[in-house]
Order: structure tokens, then sequence, then C-alpha cells
């Protein structure tokens, strides 16, 4: 169990994914799955876990530690299941494992500021499709009556790494013949992470605009966490859709 010192519901959503995903991926393999690692993969799985078990007791948000944490302790995990040799019949849960580290990854990588200017520019096309006089200064998203300013934490990055991290389970666990097809597919979820997020952005602009009187309340609600939940939830299903739709394709192509 890993316990950080602050709260990061992105990275502990992210944490779920990966998990969630790691144990899709091993569900084909559960009704042969025997225990039956080798004498120096079973010291090898247990001393990992002790030392894994030890330094994450306590770890702080910002320790880059707690990046790796899921792939090692996955691997002890897979130690104590198998032998050194056969690890590669559980290769899947363990990439899935590694792509914690997803997050901080695309934080480090994409400049913090064009992606909220990217994600205004957005907003502001998703507003002007609907009629409303919308304009975009810097990170500011301005309707007549108010707007919003997209902050680092606001700015789609969180999104697209836990749809990254979702479209890679799908490929993984439920493959594609074409491996064109599944990196396209990888490839589109960071895209759509960009576009659901914009749209709350546009969403949170409208309130703050409307003057309505529940209005501190209802941009709370859809700003902070359980917002960002929803949000996450509805990319998801979007991305889940997208997904059948391929495996369906596929499905017609090898009957028809």
């Amino acid at each position: 169990m890993v316990q950080a010192t602050q709260h990061n519901p992105s990275l502990s959503l992210l944490a779920l994914v990966v998990w969630g995903g790691a144990a899709i991926c091993l569900e084909d393999q559960l009704e042969r799955l025997q225990v039956r690692p080798s004498r120096a993969s079973l010291v090898a799985g247990l001393l990992l876990l002790l030392l894994v078990s030890l330094r994450s007791t306590l770890v702080l948000d910002k320790e880059r530690i707690v990046l790796i944490l899921p792939l090692l302790q996955g691997l002890a995990l897979a130690l104590l299941l198998r032998p050194i040799r056969e690890l590669p019949s559980l290769r899947q849960p363990l990439v899935v494992l590694s792509l914690f580290p997803l997050q901080d990854l695309a934080m480090r990588l994409l400049p913090e500021y064009w992606m909220s200017v990217v994600t205004g520019k957005l907003s502001q096309a998703i507003l002007l499709v609907f009629g409303l006089n919308a304009a975009t200064a810097g990170r500011m998203v301005l309707l007549d009556g108010g707007g919003v300013e997209i902050l680092g934490e606001c700015n789609s990055v969180d999104l697209m790494a836990q749809l990254t991290a979702i479209a890679a389970v799908f490929a993984l666990a439920f493959p594609i013949r074409s491996r064109s097809i599944r990196l396209g597919f990888i490839a589109l979820a960071p895209l759509l992470g960009v576009v659901v997020n914009s749209g709350r952005i546009a969403i949170l602009a409208v309130i703050t605009s409307s003057h309505l009187d529940h209005e501190r309340k209802l941009f709370t609600f859809l700003h902070d966490d359980w917002g960002s939940l929803i949000f996450a939830g509805i990319a998801t299903v979007i991305l889940g859709q997208i997904y059948m739709g391929l495996i369906e394709r596929e499905l017609k192509k090898r009957h028809g």
C-alpha cells in the first residue's frame, strides 16, 4: 500500500487505471494460472516485495520513486508466480503497470503554458460552434460577462495521460490484428482528452458568465475532483465505443 503525503486525484485515478488494466490483461490466464515459482524467483520476489513495501510505507508526493512502484510491485508478484524465464507470459500486465509515469512524463515534455493556450483555443471553437461570442487572451477564455483562466492543473494533460493508458489497456487486453490501427487508436486517445477537457472548460466559462443563482456551486462541482471524474468517465465511454467499433469492423472482415 502506497501512501503519499499530498493527495493527487488525477494520479490516484491513473493508479486505478493501471492496476485495473493489469488485472484485465491477466483475466484470461486466471483459470490456468498456477503458482510455481523457481527457488531463485521466489527469493527475488520476496526480497523485491519486502524492499518495495518498506520504501512505500510513506512516499513524498514529489518523489519520483512513486512512479515506478506499481511496476516494481507487479514484478515482485510475477516473480512469486513464475520462474524468471517465464516472465514474458506476464508481459501484458507488466507493460500496463509501466504506464504509471505517463502523467509525469507528459507534464515534463509538454509546455504547460502552450497546452493551456491550445485548450483555450479549442474551448473557444466549441463555444463559437454553439453561437456564443467567445474570445481568448493567452490562458483566458472570455465570454460576455465572464470567463475562465486555464491553469496548469486544468490544461488537459492529466486526462491525456489517463486516456492513453486506457487505450493501451484496450489494445493489449483485446488486441486487433492490425498493429497500425492499434497504434492509431492509442495516438487518438490524448487528442480525445484535449477535446473533452476543452468542452469542460467551455462549460465552466459559460457558468461564470451566466450569473446563475448557484453559479459558484456549479463551477466548484465541475471544476474540482467530481467534475474531473465525470468528464474522465465521458471520455472513457467515448474511447471504449470507438474501440468497440474497430473490433466489430474487424470481425465483419473476418466473417465477411
